[in-house]
């Protein structure tokens, strides 16, 4: 039996199986920067909030205790902060903290 027959093998066995395992490298902090007339964006992407909500909602499926950290500097609107925020928690976020000051975060991923 070739090396490409037994690798098919497994990967059939595993989709047939359900044991086929994904690796997600889950983030222990997202660092959401609300800018000025609400743009949104994590990791430097622009997203809009149903963008977001999905993002948020896929880190938190695989760890309920992943940190989200909302950036917004002074001149930006409470209300945007607040959509950012009940975002998060409307995709099960429960650990949210809202920073004024980039240097205040450490190791920022």
């Amino acid at each position: 039996m070739s090396t490409r027959s037994i690798i098919l093998f497994i990967i059939l066995l595993g989709v047939m199986t359900g044991a086929l395992l994904t690796w997600v490298d889950v983030p222990d902090r997202i660092t959401i920067t609300v800018q000025s007339a609400g743009r949104v964006l994590i990791a430097g992407e622009e997203m809009s909030p149903d963008e977001m909500e999905s993002l948020i909602l896929g880190y938190v499926e695989d760890d309920d205790q992943v940190e989200i950290v909302i950036l917004a500097g002074e001149s930006v609107q409470a209300g945007e902060v607040l959509m950012v925020m009940d975002s998060a928690r409307k995709a099960g976020a429960i650990n949210i903290e809202i920073v004024t000051d980039a240097s205040l975060l450490l190791n920022t991923p």
